[in-house]
């Protein structure tokens, strides 16, 4: 029997986390039918009763396939799940997929993204988009949280700072209404609004590179009457490093 490969295997431990924690309500045919032309065969299509089923024949017809096509079609099938249920899927998983994602994708080679029904319209490839990765929500929260004061609110209001900030940016009521949610808890909020604020960027089909929005962010004087420089440059530092393992 044929080993698999490490390109399958890694996409198999993150393909088997998302069905775990898929939730049970979904709208199943709102997701499959973004697929339907990608599927040739009406009873196969008709067949699909789940997110699972969806991802399984996605895979029988190759059009997931790690190893020369790439995994694009299921980093598709959990943002469109997103859609429906924001935060379904956490954002440190669909972290690392994006990551593999980007890792597993063909060379010269740019899936269009198949999503642009009444239901789900049409939007840029999501690959453009990429969440914070965990360990920097970390470093922000532990940061701004030591900082003192509000710094951590105007942090979070500034989201958007540049770009179509009316259609992304973050309230002050929805700020407000996840501190009560969390208890005052700075870090578990940092890591809530900014969640809101990708799903939003998603949502609303603004591309934005988080770290190098993050950096910006923090070096602005008009948010910050003393800018956050070194704060700013430990995630660009990180950001190098996550940069340097995919050359």
């Amino acid at each position: 029997m044929r080993q698999p490969t490490s390109q399958r295997m890694d996409y198999g431990l993150l393909r088997d986390e998302a069905f775990m924690i898929l939730p049970d309500n979904l709208d199943v045919f709102s997701i499959k039918k973004e697929f339907q032309t990608l599927i040739p065969s009406k009873r196969r299509f008709e067949k699909i009763g789940t997110i699972v089923q969806l991802v399984q024949e996605l895979e029988r017809q190759l059009i997931i396939f790690p190893e020369k096509k790439g995994i694009h079609q299921f980093y598709i099938v959990l943002i469109l799940v997103n859609t429906l249920q924001p935060q379904a899927i956490g954002s440190s998983l669909l972290t690392r997929v994006a990551d593999l994602t980007k890792k597993l994708e063909p060379q010269q080679t740019q899936q269009p993204l198949r999503t642009h029904s009444a239901h789900f319209p049409k939007q840029e490839p999501p690959l453009v988009f990429s969440r914070v990765p965990t360990n920097i929500r970390d470093m922000l929260a532990c940061d701004l949280e030591m900082c003192g004061g509000r710094d951590w609110e105007h942090f979070l209001l500034s989201l958007g700072y540049g770009r179509e900030k009316d259609k992304v940016r973050i309230k002050q009521g929805e700020v407000d209404h996840i501190e009560r949610q969390k208890n005052g808890d700075i870090r578990q909020i940092i890591d809530a609004v900014l969640t809101k604020f990708e799903d939003r960027c998603m949502q609303k089909k603004v591309n934005i590179n988080m770290l190098d929005h993050l950096i910006k962010i923090l070096k602005k004087e008009e948010i910050f009457l003393t800018p956050l420089n070194k704060l700013a440059n430990k995630i660009k530092e990180e950001k190098k490093k996550r940069e340097n393992n995919y050359e």
